[in-house]
């Protein structure tokens, strides 16, 4: 049996986080039970690393100290969800060498300098942040701050940013603009936006400042917080053997969809793939709780920038099929691109290529 990378779909159980992955031979559109998972399985997981480092920038200003959710029924503001969030995703990092920090930028505080990732230092560095949201946020600073950081650092960083979008011009310092531009010009780093932005200004300007490289994005507050996956998705992966024999149980906990194939330099969906995807916006469409995660990848023709761009298109065609044709709202779906990464077949011959240029898709319902 070929070994296969396949996608680590995580699940929300309340307020309690917990991930599952799920490895899978490319196959059509078919249920998981729980029997199926938790006896019927035999999966050998590799982790593959997609970063050497990651830093989050925690905001802790007046734009988190709002309640969570309208109904205010928790209590819990902004500030103190994300806090619990970014503690117990931390919690599900595994140990494969990355260099973390965590900084405050509100105003800028290191309270976990960069160095390889002790999740005991980590989680106490979270527990010293401030007990309560309060102040501006300047964003300027952190910014400036951040790009005394990068240098530092050898091979890919993510940046986590929590931020509202607002900031104020500080004199002899650079604006958002320029500052993000010029780091994303002189380091390997890919931005990860933690919008709370309501305004259209605010969102604007996230969305400019995604746009410099093709790996940075913005994640709305309330999907970063609902789904491990838009953290840990960007940290690593999996690449794993599946031997899967025959299911009893009739309750059902997901779906597992086989890989969409693009031909050479394309992203629109070929014709053999709509009754799959067809079949999987129903499921989610009935299935309003289901948590999709979806990986766009590329061959290994073309530069790297070029190939997160196109691995970009593809994921995007997937999702915007789906939300097109069935109504699925974007925060049931996470889309990460990878460009040429994580292979499943070699890149010396048109046929392993061909597997390569795909979109993986893999689906959990919450318990």
């Amino acid at each position: 049996m070929k070994t296969r990378g396949k996608l680590a779909v995580s699940v929300l159980f309340v307020t309690v986080v917990l991930t599952a992955f799920f490895a899978v031979q490319a196959v059509a559109l078919e249920v998981i039970t729980k029997q199926d998972i938790i006896e019927k399985r035999v999966t050998k997981d590799q982790l593959i690393k997609l970063v050497d480092n990651f830093v989050v920038m925690f905001d802790a200003s007046n734009s988190m100290k709002f309640p969570y959710k309208e109904d205010k029924s928790l209590g819990e503001t902004k500030y103190d969800v994300a806090k619990l969030i970014m503690k117990q995703r931390e919690n599900m990092v595994p140990d494969l060498g990355f260099m973390a920090g965590l900084y405050l930028y509100t105003p800028w505080n290191a309270l976990y300098p960069m160095e390889v990732l002790d999740q005991a230092k980590y989680a106490a560095a979270i527990d010293s942040l401030p007990p309560n949201a309060d102040g501006p946020t300047p964003m300027v600073q952190g910014l400036h701050e951040l790009g005394k950081v990068l240098p530092g650092l050898s091979g890919r960083t993510a940046v986590f940013m929590f931020t509202d979008g607002t900031y104020t011009d500080t004199p002899g310092l650079k604006d958002p603009e320029t500052k993000v531009k010029e780091l994303v010009s002189q380091n390997d780093v890919c931005f990860y936006f933690i919008s709370s932005a309501t305004r259209k200004p605010e969102k604007r300007l996230l969305n400019k400042l995604a746009s410099f490289n093709e790996c940075s994005r913005v994640v709305p507050f309330d999907w970063f917080i609902q789904n491990p996956d838009h953290f840990l998705g960007a940290l690593f992966t999996v690449k794993s053997t599946v031997d899967v024999t025959t299911m009893t149980e009739d309750k059902i906990t997901g779906v597992r969809v086989g890989d969409i194939r693009f031909d050479f330099n394309k992203f629109d969906i070929r014709p053999e793939y709509q009754k799959e995807l067809n079949n999987l916006g129903k499921f989610l469409k009935e299935n309003p709780k289901a948590a999709a995660k979806m990986a766009g990848f590329t061959d290994s023709v073309g530069s790297r920038e070029y190939n997160l761009s196109l691995s970009r298109r593809r994921v995007q065609s997937v999702g915007n099929y789906l939300k097109k044709n069935f109504g699925i709202p974007g925060s049931q779906i996470v889309m990460h691109w990878f460009g040429k990464e994580n292979p499943i077949a070699s890149n010396d011959n048109e046929e392993g290529r061909a597997k390569n240029r795909r979109v993986e898709v893999a689906i959990a319902l919450n318990d």
